[in-house]
């Protein structure tokens, strides 16, 4: 447990309110991020997909690693802490359909996601979501 105090001259803070508070535990400069809704993107259907990717949208081809970046693993909180990278997948359109490309992801936050390598760069278009038909 945690607990914060604060000035409440006004009494606008009352008993049993809560907060949600973060903690930056690491900063890197200049490196690629990512929003986290690329990371969690999937296509909908087998139509839109490169045949390239028919394996890994049918589930035959997963990379390693759990499904989303941690940013705070237990362990020995005395040793060097070391870059935890996990693979990932990103979809980008390719043409008429999606092709994926596989990153490492890095230190993320609550909206980003830091990308460690990957056929990605900063202009690359990362799909987020599908609009459906009858969309603007």
């Amino acid at each position: 447990p945690v607990v914060i105090g604060s000035p409440n001259p006004d009494l606008k803070l009352l008993p049993g309110m809560t907060a949600d508070l973060s903690f930056q535990i690491v900063k890197k400069e200049d490196s690629l991020k990512v929003p986290k809704a690329a990371l969690r993107f999937f296509p909908p259907t087998r139509e839109h997909v490169h045949p390239d990717d028919y394996e890994l949208f049918d589930g035959r081809s997963f990379a390693t690693g759990s499904a989303e970046p941690e940013d705070n693993k237990e362990g020995n909180k005395d040793e060097e802490a070391e870059d935890e990278t996990v693979k990932r997948h990103v979809w980008i359109v390719d043409g008429e359909l999606l092709r994926a490309v596989e990153v490492e992801v890095g230190i993320s936050d609550n909206r980003f996601a830091e990308i460690i390598s990957g056929d990605i760069t900063e202009e690359t278009q990362l799909v987020t979501g599908q609009k459906l038909p009858g969309e603007e």
